[in-house]
């Protein structure tokens, strides 16, 4: 007798076949569990450690709108790049600007040559500094009125670093903020 018909003889014989199913089906979803919980798991770090938003004063109700570049050029990195922060300034707004975007994007200049790959962390009026990214940043929800944007623009791949501050004048379409659904992009 083959091992096949032996199976198939042993599962004739066997009384209440559904409940003895049902321990099998239960043991063999096990491992899809696991494998799940693990890859979200492993998903919710990654998220956890790319999507870092800056936390800004409560005071002004303001959000911040994370905007992801979807082509920045080609910086060097390693030896080859120079080491300190090229030329970069902020192109928007301007300096005592009237403003009325909402969001309110900061558009920041980098000629990037053969200078290595820079970061900025920024703050708005006596906000808290962002953590340190290259990722291009907008404002929502600004109050009327002046406001101070401070952004440090450092090099990663040494302690040189660059600071810029801008003073602009917001004044708000409407006396109720809206979500913001657009972007702007990183200017070369």
């Amino acid at each position: 007798m083959t091992i096949t018909e032996r199976i198939q003889k042993w599962w004739k014989n066997l009384p209440e076949k559904k409940k003895y199913l049902e321990i099998v089906t239960a043991l063999l979803s096990i491992p899809v569990l696991a494998t799940a919980i693990l890859l979200n798991v492993g998903n919710l770090r990654n998220n956890k450690t790319n999507e870092t938003v800056p936390a800004q004063p409560a005071a002004n109700n303001v959000t911040i709108v994370p905007v992801e570049l979807k082509d920045k050029g080609t910086t060097p990195t390693g030896p080859q790049c120079k080491k300190e922060v090229g030329p970069v300034d902020i192109i928007y707004p301007t300096e005592n600007q009237k403003v009325s975007d909402s969001p309110l994007c900061i558009d920041i200049a980098q000629k990037s040559g053969d200078f290595c790959s820079v970061q900025w962390s920024y703050k708005l009026d006596e906000g808290d500094w962002s953590s340190f990214n290259d990722k291009l940043f907008c404002f929502n929800n600004l109050s009327s009125g002046e406001h101070k944007i401070q952004v440090i623009v450092k090099s990663t791949v040494s302690q040189d670093q660059t600071l810029l501050e801008r003073n602009f004048e917001y004044q708000s379409k409407s006396s109720s903020p809206t979500p913001a659904t657009s972007a702007a992009s990183l200017s070369q």
